[in-house]
């Protein structure tokens, strides 16, 4: 009897242990498309790191995983180019980002209804980012809350050739 309770107790401490990682350190993600290729590519299965989320480490130039405003079940994979406190303005298909610091301008392509999808959104606030994909496809780029990030890919685990930290 004793020998029972004691591998019910394993069982359960493995089983908590396995929810917290999952819930605040680690969590497994599909990439279901190619719009950040050729960083991550459809197919691949990453770990990303939710400690980010938790003591708010994200800067321009960071690849996020964050859940869509519209489906909240739905991941998708973008990089942040602006960060809260600066200006993001799109004019002639190059968004310009200013800052306090510096400004530049990045480039994007211009593909069909893509270009017009994104919004201007002016100075961003406190708890707001502007991501982008890598790539023409540029659904679900723009304005994001910090809400709805779930954290920072970390290692690529899948496929087996790619293995790798990123």
């Amino acid at each position: 009897m004793r020998k029972a309770f004691d591998i019910l107790k394993i069982i359960l401490f493995a089983g908590a242990f396995v929810v917290i990682i999952h819930y605040f350190l680690l969590e497994p993600y599909y990439v279901p498309d190619n719009t950040m290729s050729p960083t991550l590519r459809s197919g691949d299965v990453i770990i990303v790191s939710r400690i980010p989320y938790f003591i708010e480490s994200y800067k321009r130039g960071d690849m996020i995983i964050f859940r869509t405003p519209k489906d909240y079940s739905n991941k998708v994979a973008r990089k942040i180019i602006g960060v809260p406190g600066e200006r993001v303005q799109i004019e002639r298909g190059a968004i310009t980002i200013k800052s306090p610091k510096n400004s530049f301008v990045k480039e994007i392509p211009i593909f069909g209804d893509a270009f017009e999808a994104i919004i201007d959104p002016g100075k961003l606030d406190a708890h707001e980012y502007y991501v982008i994909g890598e790539s023409a496809l540029e659904k679900d780029s723009g304005l994001i809350d910090k809400r709805f990030f779930v954290g920072k890919p970390l290692l690529r685990i899948w496929p087996y050739t790619r293995v790798g930290f990123l």
